[in-house]
């Protein structure tokens, strides 16, 4: 597939799947078609299983406008979120979905560690007081879920990062 049409064949893949989802049996598209299909079982969540639709480009948020139930912002610093919001509002506005609830579900590096680096674009990264004040502030500017890229990636890292996150993170944020 060609790199320059993947935000058409993700919008069409993504009517594609809600025609399905409520019951559709013919779709025709620019680079899919079926007729008279049946499809099952159908997802129990009702209208249809929440879409997460990532990045921030205007493309992306356009997509999220449209088709998005969760917003998923990857590595977005939080000087940058706001003004993604407000474009992400007003598309979704034009899109006539501007009254309907949009959770936003953000990705970012986490590394707890005894001090915080100075030059990390995150506080994500850091001693775990520095981690929870950021992911409040994040909270703050309307971060609903968080999505961890664990540093460095390897199953032992996972493990340690989240039990160090339950024991030294997670009770700083019940403030």
């Amino acid at each position: 597939w060609p790199f320059k049409e993947r935000g058409a064949r993700c919008n069409e893949g993504l009517e594609l799947l809600l025609a399905l989802w409520h019951g559709e049996r013919t779709f025709q598209g620019r680079f899919h078609n079926f007729e008279d299909v049946s499809f099952g079982p159908l997802p129990a969540q009702r209208p249809h299983p929440p879409i997460y639709v990532g990045g921030s480009s205007d493309a992306a948020l356009k997509r999220a406008a449209r088709y998005g139930d969760v917003w998923h912002p990857i590595k977005t610093p939080l000087a940058a979120l706001p003004d993604s919001q407000t474009k992400l509002q007003r598309f979704r506005e034009e899109a006539g979905r501007g009254q309907e609830p949009l959770t936003i579900a953000l990705k970012a590096p986490l590394l707890i560690k005894p001090s915080t680096p100075t030059d990390t674009p995150f506080g994500t990264v850091g001693a775990a007081q520095d981690v929870a004040d950021t992911l409040l502030r994040y909270r703050d500017a309307g971060v609903d879920e968080w999505i961890f890229d664990f540093l460095p990636e390897t199953h032992a890292t996972a493990q340690e990062t989240v039990q160090r996150f339950a024991d030294e993170v997670q009770p700083l944020l019940n403030r």
